[in-house]
């Protein structure tokens, strides 16, 4: 089945209201994020309502790494886990634990 690669190109803002929401409702929050729909008519119908702020490619498959519903696997090996934070105590506190 193939798939439409959608990506955000301009800026929604200054646009209608509408625009902005058939934006949003193809999964696109930023600019030159891309996205991978499947191609049928209801979002080929989103597509030609904006255009103009919009780059579409048909390809067969995504990309094994940004295929649709899935976070990018790269990200979660880079990140160092979260330290735990300490908490301040007040001197009430401290009086009632003793």
């Amino acid at each position: 089945m193939s798939q439409l690669k959608i990506t955000l190109k301009r800026s929604p803002i200054g646009h209608s209201e509408t625009q902005k929401r058939t934006v949003r409702a193809l999964g696109l929050r930023r600019l030159h994020q891309t996205v991978y729909q499947p191609d049928n008519p209801s979002i080929r119908g989103m597509i030609a309502r904006i255009p103009h702020l919009l780059h579409v490619e048909v390809v067969q498959q995504p990309a094994a790494d940004q295929s649709v519903g899935e976070a990018p696997t790269h990200l979660s090996e880079d990140v160092a886990p979260a330290k735990p934070r300490r908490t301040r105590t007040s001197k009430a506190q401290k009086e009632v634990s003793s």
